[in-house]
C-alpha cells in the first residue's frame, strides 16, 4: 500500500503498530486492514443517520436506506485517500 501522507493514515498506522507490534507497511495484511477501517467507518457513519429506534425499543435499520446513506458520502478522508461513491454504490477512484 502506498501511504497516504496524512494525519488520518498516521494516526491509523501508529495505533496499528501499537496494536500489532508491526509497521502498517511491513505486512500485507496492513494492506486488508486499512481498507477495512475505511469500510466500517463509513459503514458505521451511514448506521448512525439511517438507524431509528421503534416503539418496541428496536433498533432498525432500513437496508436500502443505509445503501443510499453510504452511496452518499461526501468525500470522506479515509486512512486510504479520498472517499466516495457512485450510483451503484462502487468506490470512486
Amino acid at each position: 500500500m502506498q501511504p497516504v501522507n496524512t494525519g488520518v493514515y498516521q494516526d491509523f498506522a501508529r495505533r496499528y503498530q501499537g496494536r500489532y507490534g508491526q509497521s502498517l507497511d511491513s505486512v500485507e495484511s496492513g494492506f486488508y486492514a486499512a481498507y477495512a477501517y475505511d469500510a466500517t467507518v463509513i459503514l458505521i457513519k451511514a448506521i448512525e443517520i439511517v438507524a431509528v429506534v421503534d416503539e418496541a425499543g428496536n433498533l432498525v435499520i432500513g437496508r436500502q436506506a443505509l445503501a443510499n446513506a453510504v452511496r452518499a458520502t461526501p468525500g470522506h478522508q479515509g486512512v486510504t485517500g479520498i472517499i466516495s461513491f457512485d450510483k451503484r454504490g462502487d468506490r470512486v477512484p
